[in-house]
């Protein structure tokens, strides 16, 4: 990793910094997480919640790069301050600016967008006097801009993506529609040996009321999903929301712990927490110093902007144009 010219002014400073860098830990690199974290690592992003260990953080990273979105590249010099290091912890502050895209297949429209941010986060790390891993990473608080959600994960809010997350639902994670009663099941338990030679005789037609079923079980569950609100207050998506649900429905993919996590009804996970149930409601200021907030603002996207009202931490461009990096 190359850095901005005199990011250390102390010796202590300087020392956190070169154990870091000799480090080879790259924040958006899963592959090198092993080397400095452990399951006790916490990363913390206020607008999406906590997630915890090697392999919580790795699944957090994972979703950008996966069924949504393209990897994240980042295009700038990382600008890094280090004044907050001790004797004690070395703490450093990091911001770079970064492009990713959205799947078309997901986007509203059917059309990519391309998402151009300035981001950065607090890294709490101990020095281990040990060359082969130099560090021990304790703390990962995440800043991005505030508009950094609504622009991914409002971009990829459409039809498909809820067909998605109800596919997760009720294929993978099995979770039937909340309607459907107990009387209607036991009804249909009970007809089923007086109809079981006619459904022999005809595959067709039992392929036929099978994929009905499927069809309403579906269309039901998209129209739930769909009245939820998008956000909380436009920002959080770690409340009872359509883009909670989008995040922890791609986990779920490959990993069932999040099952609970996208059904409609509130359920504790097998670590007793209730995800995409009530929001937090963290803000920058929760989680960051004024000092740090200052430095996080201090940087904008490295081009020119389209316009004087433009924001100049987020700009969101369609899949044809992008502006050249510099």
């Amino acid at each position: 990793m190359s850095v901005a010219p005199s990011p250390c002014n102390t010796f202590i400073e300087c020392i956190c910094l070169n154990s870091w860098l000799s480090s080879g830990f790259e924040p958006s690199d899963k592959s090198t997480y092993a080397n400095v974290m452990d399951d006790s690592t916490l990363q913390k992003y206020h607008l999406t919640g906590e997630w915890e260990g090697i392999d919580g953080i790795s699944e957090y990273i994972s979703a950008y790069g996966g069924d949504f979105t393209g990897p994240l590249e980042p295009f700038s010099v990382p600008k890094i301050n280090m004044s907050e290091s001790s004797d004690e912890e070395c703490v450093l502050w990091n911001l770079g600016a970064s492009r990713m895209f959205t799947m078309p297949k997901y986007s509203v429209g059917g059309v990519s967008k391309y998402i151009d941010f300035v981001g950065g986060g607090v890294f709490r790390f101990q020095m281990t006097g040990d060359p082969q891993r130099p560090i021990y990473l304790s703390n990962w608080d995440v800043w991005l801009p505030d508009e950094f959600i609504p622009s991914v994960f409002g971009t990829v809010d459409s039809d498909a993506t809820a067909e998605y997350v109800c596919d997760e639902m009720l294929n993978l994670c099995n979770d039937e529609d909340s309607s459907s009663s107990s009387s209607s099941s036991s009804s249909s338990s009970s007809s089923k040996s007086s109809k079981q030679h006619l459904r022999s005789k005809s595959s067709g037609k039992k392929g036929t009321k099978k994929d009905n079923k499927a069809r309403k079980k579906m269309a039901k569950c998209i129209s739930k999903f769909k009245s939820l609100p998008a956000t909380d207050d436009g920002f959080w998506i770690d409340g009872d929301s359509r883009q909670c649900r989008i995040l922890h429905g791609f986990f779920a993919k490959t990993n069932p712990m999040h099952c609970p996590h996208i059904t409609f009804e509130k359920e504790d996970d097998a670590n007793g927490k209730c995800k995409c149930c009530e929001s937090k409601k963290l803000k920058a200021e929760d989680v960051f110093s004024q000092e740090q907030l200052d430095f996080f603002r201090s940087t904008t996207l490295p081009y020119e902007l389209p316009d004087e009202s433009s924001n100049p931490y987020i700009q969101v461009y369609t899949e044809g144009f992008q502006p050249p990096l510099n």
